[in-house]
């Protein structure tokens, strides 16, 4: 006979055991607020402009796209401030505007623009660093902050290592300059994340030279170099082109959100069935899981996502924690099949 596990506690004890464990996909917050220079004595033609300015930088936040807003959402930008202050700068004056990014991100998915997913992967920032001598740049270096800010109006969610002992011994300036994607991937598992961008600087006569490589499971998606009069200038190039990599895998369109049914079998125990739920939560663009049952070693999963069904698939296949499988018997099953893979999660 063939048991079937008893969900109500079982439940209480994954959950337990999610709490504890670092996700890999998370919710990503973009800062709602831009501040943008306005004109000596500007008048409500500059005010109109300047407040365009600002929709353009938070589109670009939520799409990673640096292309203007749509006509019907331009045109209405006043129905997207919540708040706007005017202040004095040196140099002039600004205005901070507050932009209600839930209602924008909407009505830009209904006007077809993709947008980033709710839920995704952060990307750890390794910064080297050749500047009279070669270091690892952390967060109160404001060249690794430079990167961080150029993410922020890309609207990637970053992190930025803490540089000790352990990471110092996993990843250097050679190792950056070097292309070794490997040791980068590497260090960044620690992070709870699989993305990583690598960025070697290196200080030239009169600006900044930047090697790059973007890396997911420690293989580069995407490298190349780039220079600019300062490190801000590099970090928004690097960023620019590293996004074009990133957009295809984790923004979202309307109509792409669906419920999936994902069977999982090779789920033996407790400790297994909690870390599958657990990975099936941390792929982009999921929002929920739930259980549905349990026989023998096999689990059914009810996954909300902002993402159809072939991009979840798409997601599981470049995870060494899943094996794609064939439904029991071979008939015809709807969702997903996957064999767990105990060893790829390290349990």
């Amino acid at each position: 006979m063939r048991r079937t596990w008893a969900l109500a506690p079982l439940l209480g004890m994954i959950l337990v055991g999610a709490a504890l464990a670092a996700g890999v996909a998370r919710a990503a917050t973009i800062d709602a607020t831009v501040t943008v220079p306005l004109a000596a004595q500007a008048g409500d033609g500059g005010r109109q402009a300047a407040r365009e300015q600002a929709l353009g930088r938070i589109v670009q936040r939520l799409t990673g796209d640096a292309a203007r807003a749509p006509a019907a959402i331009a045109g209405r930008v006043d129905d997207y401030i919540t708040a706007s202050a005017l202040r004095s700068e040196a140099g002039g004056q600004a205005l901070t505007l507050t932009f209600d990014v839930p209602a924008l991100r909407e009505s830009l998915r209904r006007q077809g623009v993709r947008v980033w997913l709710r839920e995704r992967p952060a990307v750890v920032i390794w910064a080297g660093v050749q500047d009279g001598g070669r270091s690892l740049a952390g967060a109160d270096d404001p060249r690794a902050t430079a990167l961080r800010d150029a993410a922020r109006d890309y609207g990637v969610p970053v992190l930025l290592p803490l540089l000790d002992l352990t990471d110092r011994q996993a990843v250097t300036y050679q190792d950056i300059a070097g292309g070794f994607s490997g040791r980068v991937g590497e260090a960044t598992r620690r992070y709870g994340t699989s993305l990583a961008l690598a960025v070697a600087l290196q200080a030239r006569s009169g600006g900044w030279n930047g090697a790059w490589m973007l890396v997911r499971d420690g293989s580069t998606l995407a490298s190349g170099r780039t220079s600019g009069d300062d490190v801000a200038a590099v970090a928004d190039a690097v960023w620019a082109r590293a996004v074009a990599q990133l957009r295809p895998d984790y923004t979202v369109a309307s109509g792409e959100s669906s419920a999936i049914r994902v069977n999982v079998t090779g789920v033996n125990g407790l400790a297994a069935l909690a870390a599958a739920e657990r990975a099936l939560g941390d792929s982009a663009g999921v929002v929920a899981v739930q259980l549905s049952g349990i026989e023998g070693d096999r689990a059914v999963f009810r996954v909300e996502a902002e993402v159809g069904e072939d991009r979840l698939r798409a997601a599981l296949d470049r995870s060494s924690l899943w094996a794609p499988a064939s439904p029991d018997g071979g008939g015809a099953e709807a969702g997903l099949t996957y064999r767990w893979n105990a060893r790829g999660s390290g349990g």
